[in-house]
């Protein structure tokens, strides 16, 4: 599962950030990095969860994990929808 949070997050970025194509590529240019990762936070386990998965990340990929706590998903949508 944590691979899967890697790969989300490095699909997630830009598309001149990275070459998907060029995995060694992307692993070394996340090393050292930070990736806020907005998610609900309302439930112990899925904090639990992902500060589990965060930790794994770290020690696989060397990049680090931010929990930012949502309220409510809908505020991160508007939020990405205004930044546009």
């Amino acid at each position: 599962m944590a691979t899967g949070m890697a790969t989300g997050i490095a699909l997630a970025s830009p598309a001149w950030a990275v070459d998907p194509a060029n995995w060694e590529q992307v692993e070394a240019d996340a090393r050292g990095q930070t990736v806020y990762f907005n998610a609900w936070g309302g439930a112990q386990n899925i904090n639990d969860y992902i500060a589990w998965a965060g930790a794994v990340v770290k020690e696989r990929y060397g990049f680090d994990v931010v929990h930012v706590k949502l309220d409510d998903t809908a505020n991160a949508v508007a939020k990405v929808v205004a930044e546009k």
